[in-house]
């Protein structure tokens, strides 16, 4: 290591270490010490995770996926973050409370924030071991007779398909609950 000395506008008699390899070995020192969370972008916070939307008039809507693997919408355009919207065949006041029903069974998941009026919900999953949270939006479309949703990682690039399987869960669970009386 070498020492420099620093920029005047560090407070005086500072100074910086410096090491003198390569700025690959340095990088590859880094990761092997962050271990392999680091390597899988675990703790990387993903830019542009909120997805919850008002448009121009005041309507709220859910938005599709990042490029990263951590993520499925209805919203999506591309087949590797598309899932499909929750179907239901019934009043979608029935819909709305079979919903929340699935969503209080899935371990670990918390409502936290609902507008019925806007036929919007919000919930929170915390995964088991690393205490990840994951968010999961949900929108009413009456007319359309679906629920539109989205489920995506706070952080990290790949989630393992966690959400992806949350979702279907989820649908499987809602779809029992509208059949019951």
């Amino acid at each position: 290591m070498q020492r420099v000395p620093v920029p005047s506008s560090v407070p005086s008699g500072s100074n910086i270490m410096i090491g003198t390899g390569s700025l690959a070995a340095g990088v590859s020192r880094a990761l092997k010490s962050a271990g392999l969370a680091a390597m899988m972008g675990l703790l990387l916070p993903m830019p542009g995770m909120a997805s919850a939307e008002k448009s121009g008039m005041g309507e709220i809507s859910i938005g599709g996926c990042p490029s990263s693997p951590n993520c499925v919408s209805s919203r999506s355009t591309d087949d590797a973050h598309y899932i499909r919207p929750l179907a239901f065949d019934t009043s979608p006041e029935r819909a709305w409370e079979k919903l929340r029903a699935a969503l209080t069974e899935e371990p670990r998941t918390l409502i936290v924030d609902e507008k019925p009026a806007e036929r919007y919900l919000r919930a929170e999953s915390t995964s088991f071991l690393f205490r990840f949270v994951d968010d999961l939006e949900f929108l009413m479309i009456p007319d359309e007779k679906v629920i539109q949703v989205r489920a995506a990682s706070r952080v990290g690039h790949w989630d393992l398909g966690v959400n992806r399987r949350r979702v279907e869960r989820l649908r499987q669970r809602f779809s029992g609950l509208l059949e019951m009386p």
